[in-house]
């Protein structure tokens, strides 16, 4: 497995990834499909405008020769969630590749890099059928906050961890 920065062509199979994924945690429990045209533009615009508004994105994937397996999305959190955190906008992994440690991978990776950057905490926001609330949760994750989006139709709970607690939970579990 190769651990690459995605860029406008390889972006297309993280959106791709990211679709297939929200399928399938929303399991019917909630109908709403996602236009990959309107995502795609939606990603690639937030990929090269992070300079614009002073935060650093970050996208890397994990690659099995030249097919992307799993993806994370990352950058700055919102002030109104915590002023000193990176948010994790997006992790994906196909369903294949599960459980081959994948994600924390990439988080530590991402994590690490935004540590670096005096980062101190990591916000998550999940939607709460999805199954990798329990996952959040396992590793320390406190809910903060409720949302509602697709008009109110979706519950999303908003994960609060302390980023040096996350990285040492992970790498225990990675090494």
């Amino acid at each position: 497995m190769l651990l690459k920065q995605l860029n406008a062509k390889t972006l297309n199979a993280a959106i791709r990834l990211k679709i297939e994924c929200w399928q399938e945690e929303l399991a019917g429990k909630v109908i709403h499909s996602l236009d990959f045209e309107e995502t795609y533009a939606f990603w690639h615009e937030w990929m090269g405008c992070g300079k614009a508004h002073d935060d650093v994105r970050t996208l890397l994937g994990y690659f099995d020769d030249d097919k992307l397996v799993a993806t994370i999305f990352a950058s700055f959190a919102e002030t109104e969630d915590h002023d000193n955190a990176v948010e994790i906008n997006g992790l994906f992994v196909e369903k294949a590749y599960r459980g081959q440690n994948l994600s924390l991978k990439l988080l530590y990776e991402v994590l690490t890099n935004y540590q670096q950057l005096g980062k101190e905490a990591v916000i998550v926001y999940n939607h709460k059928y999805a199954p990798s609330n329990s996952f959040y949760k396992h590793f320390g994750g406190t809910s903060i906050k409720e949302v509602t989006q697709l008009s109110g139709a979706l519950i999303v709970e908003v994960f609060y961890f302390d980023l040096n607690n996350l990285l040492t939970r992970i790498k225990e579990k990675i090494q």
